[in-house]
């Protein structure tokens, strides 16, 4: 039985294709990468909490992303090769299929695609507004549109005042 220990929770694993190496994050800070007889191979540090991280689809490079509002990419051996930052905690990152682009999305509400060279250096950084739908409305014919939190605010009024023409609510409901 191998032992693959952090100095805090450890939030998450993965184990590599061939399952010779597992991938550990945690709370501790850190990222690591372990052979499967529990062999430290290499550590991958944050300015905070480590929420994910995942192996390229050749497992050369890792993906982690943190509470600190970085996502990083890493070398296997552990050498940092990119910072992508946010204005907030970033909740999850991926690789593109040929691997050319990470997305990234954060709490601060948006999504962010960073585009690399031969470098591994980002080159582009393209902001995708993120927003929460707070509502749908499905019109006469049913057409169903979403509605941003915006939207609602800024059209409220008239729902409220066709739904009381029909004798219907158009606020949400939840469920207990």
């Amino acid at each position: 039985l191998a032992r693959m220990g952090h100095d805090g929770r450890v939030l998450g694993a993965a184990f590599s294709a061939d399952e010779s190496r597992i991938l550990t994050w945690s709370d501790d800070k850190t990222a690591r990468l372990w052979r499967s007889d529990g062999a430290e191979l290499a550590r991958m540090g944050h300015d905070g909490r480590v929420l994910g991280a995942a192996f390229s689809a050749d497992e050369s490079r890792i993906l982690t992303w943190s509470s600190d509002g970085t996502a990083r990419l890493w070398r296997s051996d552990g050498a940092e090769l990119a910072r992508m930052g946010h204005d907030g905690i970033i909740l999850g990152a991926a690789f593109s299929a040929d691997e050319s682009r990470i997305l990234t999305w954060s709490r601060d509400r948006t999504a962010r695609l960073w585009a690399f060279g031969v470098d591994d250096f980002p080159q582009t950084h393209l902001p995708l507004r993120v927003e929460v739908i707070t509502g749908t409305v499905i019109d006469d014919l049913g057409n169903v549109s979403a509605l941003t939190a915006e939207e609602w605010k800024r059209k409220k009024a008239e729902y409220d005042r066709i739904a009381r023409e029909h004798g219907k609510s158009a606020g949400a409901s939840r469920r207990p």
